[in-house]
Parts: C-alpha cells; sequence; structure tokens
C-alpha cells in the first residue's frame, strides 16, 4: 500500500489526522520508507506500523496527538534534565516524548542493552528498526512465548536494569508486553517513558520494574533477590 498513491491517501487520511498524515508524507519524500503496510501492535498512546524501506523492513510508531494522555507524558518529561525547552501545548508534548523515546533508543544502545535501532523521527513519528524476520513477520512479544531458558532470560532483564540504572536511565515499563522475543533473546521495547536517574520519579520507575521481573521470576520459578538489587542500585544515585 503505496502513501503516494491517490487510493492511499483517501485511505490514509480516514485513519489519520491531518498533521500526522502530512508528516507522513514528508518522510517517504525523503525516502524513510516506501509504503504503509500493516499494523503491528496498538496501545494506549501510539500505534506501530511495519513499512518497506528500499533494503527490507522498518517500523513507524505514530503518536496520537488528539486521544494521548499528555498529561500524564508532562510528568514524565518535565524534571529530565536532557529536556530543559519544551512546549508546553498538547503537540508540543507529544513532539518532546517522541524525540525522548529517539533519544532513549540511542542512550540504550550505547550501553548494550538491546532495543530497536532509532534511525529517523519528525514531529510525532518514530522511525526504528523492524523486530521481525527477513520474511517481513514480527517477532512475537515475551506475554506470547515460553521461554527455553527462564533463569537466563530473568538474568538478562536484570542486567539490563542494572545497565541502564548505572548509565542514569530506567526504563519504568518492563513487562511482558514490552519485551519483544528474537529467539531467545529479549529485546526491551517502548521505552518512550524510560527517564534519567536524576528525575525525582526515579527511584519509584525502578521500583516498579523490579517489580515486573520478581512477577516473572515466580512465574518462571526462577530465585531472585529484587529488594536487594534495588537498595544497590539507589546507592550508587545517593
Amino acid at each position: 500500500m503505496v502513501l503516494a498513491e491517490k487510493s492511499s491517501f483517501k485511505i490514509y487520511q480516514r485513519v489519520f489526522d491531518k498533521y500526522t498524515f502530512k508528516t507522513l508524507a514528508k518522510m517517504v519524500d525523503k525516502k524513510y520508507f516506501t509504503t504503509l503496510d500493516f499494523p503491528i501492535s496498538t496501545g494506549k498512546e501510539a500505534d506501530v506500523y511495519r513499512v518497506t524501506t528500499k533494503t527490507g523492513f522498518a517500523a513507524v510508531k505514530i503518536y496520537r496527538i488528539e486521544t494521548s494522555n499528555f498529561k500524564a507524558m508532562q510528568n514524565y518529561l518535565i524534571g529530565d534534565p536532557r529536556f530543559t525547552r519544551i512546549k508546553k501545548s498538547k503537540r508540543g508534548i507529544i513532539e518532546a516524548w517522541c524525540q525522548k523515546e529517539f533519544r532513549n533508543l540511542q542512550d540504550a544502545l550505547k550501553i548494550g542493552v538491546k532495543v530497536p535501532k532509532p534511525i529517523a523521527f519528525e514531529k510525532n513519528v518514530l522511525i526504528m528498526e523492524f523486530l521481525g524476520t527477513k520474511e517481513g513477520s514480527p517477532y512475537p512479544l515475551l506475554k506470547k512465548v515460553s521461554p527455553k531458558n527462564p533463569e537466563k532470560l530473568i538474568k538478562t532483564l536484570l542486567l539490563y536494569i542494572k545497565k541502564m540504572w548505572k548509565a542514569n536511565l530506567v526504563h519504568g515499563d518492563l513487562n511482558e508486553y514490552n519485551i519483544v522475543m528474537k529467539n531467545q533473546t529479549p529485546i526491551i521495547i517502548d521505552i518512550g517513558q524510560a527517564m534519567s536517574t536524576k528525575h525525582p520519579y526515579a527511584p519509584e520507575l525502578l521500583k516498579r520494574d523490579l517489580n515486573q521481573i520478581n512477577k516473572l521470576s515466580k512465574k518462571y520459578k526462577v530465585k531472585i533477590d529484587t529488594k536487594k538489587i534495588y537498595d544497590k542500585l539507589i546507592k550508587l544515585t545517593n
């Protein structure tokens, strides 16, 4: 389904608002992708689509401007020292959030945490690596699969949390729906809400992530001590 075709314009104009549609068309003009294929996932704040590029596939994440909870988003932005100049309008908050996810993905990759590689962002649209097969099928969420080595999975996720915290970053929503499995390797997604450990909410987000890992460990019957890990990491920032 080529975005530039007249028939596709009619379809997408009904799906996206005018502002988003123009942004997508601009990214097509810049040759970031050629076709918008199908939705991979839908969420409260954004939808993710597979797109076709000249070399294969990519993923496009589109943040909704009208229905997103921009007031909640604002709380995650204000206090983050990386984002000091934010327009207080709904559109401004959404655009800052999109930029924040792009930046978070970059920061996570630098420290060896597996996340989708960010490619570009424009307004409320983020382009990133497609997590899927060469044939174009998306990798499954952790929620949909049974890991062959649960202990290794838990250790890897805890390692990601530790690496991020030591690099002044915390995810804040690390659950089975935000982890994609490439074979037996976990890849973290939906990292837009992740924030600097210098943010006053950071300890609470760290506790939230560790609680999620604790739930997984009980599900897979893997013994871990998340309280000990929490106390040790918190000491690093004090």
